[in-house]
């Protein structure tokens, strides 16, 4: 045999010889067990992206519901905004994009009422503004104050526009023409500082350099008689005789103290009739009514008045001819 194929020739097979382990990675059982845990870890992963999805839907669905139901009230007037006001497409909506500054004054044509959060929305030209809420109030109301008694005249110096409302942005009615006449009843001052004259025709027109007064009578503050100042205390202590029974013109908050801040203890239905025993001045011009120790109901504010006098038997009685 040639030396080079005696080499090659495998060497005796040894009985005794152990065969050399395979590599952990190249057992069956390892490979196996890789694959079962690739499946449930994709199963894992599976599931809980499944069950994200069905969180994220539950929680935008919630958010959806809690819009809630609102009542228009027909009511229009001018607010002054007191901060950053964003428009909405509507009560509780989405935002549009716009938004009035502060200071800016602002007319609504109508206003609705969130009963769950005291909410009070403005429909402005562009979209809805909230006004005020159980948080706060974002807008005020701009309130006339009768500065002087009428009736008068007043006269044109040039044409001068008339409005339904004590505002500028108000629908116009009408014009005055140069030197024309009209009577007002009474004239008023804005909180903006504005005044006004109110028409006998229903209009107003807005006090300015166009508008001479041809008549007017003594202002308001004038000093009054003895018997005009008894007469008028008189007549007040008659109308603020309590206890009182009252009607709930919406549903209302029971607090336990006279203000907006304080914890509310119980609620009024619509409609619901409550005694009130004691009535107190609070904060931005509201009116507190007591039902009982720690139970403070809110009457009105510069705004709204939220509970009526119920008609009683002597008031029946007084009112037959």
């Amino acid at each position: 045999m040639k030396e080079e194929n005696k080499n090659m020739t495998p060497p005796p097979f040894d009985p005794g010889r152990k065969p050399e382990p395979t590599p952990w990675y190249k057992r069956k059982e390892t490979i196996i067990g890789i694959v079962i845990a690739v499946i449930v870890l994709g199963a894992m992963i599976s599931a809980i992206t499944f069950g994200a999805r069905l969180i994220t839907n539950h929680s935008i669905a919630s958010i959806v519901s809690e819009k809630h139901e609102y009542r228009m009230l027909n009511e229009a007037g001018e607010y002054i905004a007191s901060g950053t006001l964003d428009v909405y497409d509507g009560p509780e909506g989405t935002k549009t994009g716009g938004s009035f500054k502060e200071n800016d004054i602002v007319w609504c044509d109508n206003t609705a009422y969130i009963d769950e959060t005291e909410g009070l929305w403005g429909q402005t030209k562009t979209g809805w503004i909230l006004i005020r809420d159980e948080d706060g109030s974002y807008a005020s109301e701009n309130v006339l104050t009768e500065t002087s008694d009428g009736p008068g005249t007043i006269e044109a110096a040039k044409e001068i526009i008339l409005y339904s409302d004590p505002s500028e942005s108000a629908e116009q009615t009408g014009t005055l023409a140069k030197d024309e006449q009209a009577r007002y009843t009474a004239v008023f001052r804005d909180l903006i500082g504005h005044e006004w004259y109110e028409l006998e025709n229903g209009s107003w027109a807005a006090q300015s350099s166009s508008v001479k007064e041809i008549q007017s009578k003594e202002s308001k503050d004038e000093p009054r008689t003895d018997e005009e100042k008894s007469d008028t205390e008189t007549k007040e202590t008659d109308e603020e005789t309590i206890p009182t029974e009252f009607a709930a013109k919406y549903a209302m908050k029971i607090r336990k103290e006279p203000n907006l801040d304080a914890e509310q203890v119980g609620s009024i239905k619509e409609n619901e009739k409550v005694m009130i025993t004691e009535l107190k001045d609070g904060d931005n011009e509201s009116v507190w009514g007591k039902i009982e120790d720690g139970k403070w109901v809110c009457m009105q504010d510069k705004e709204y008045t939220y509970f009526e006098e119920t008609e009683t038997e002597d008031t029946k009685e007084t009112e037959q001819p």
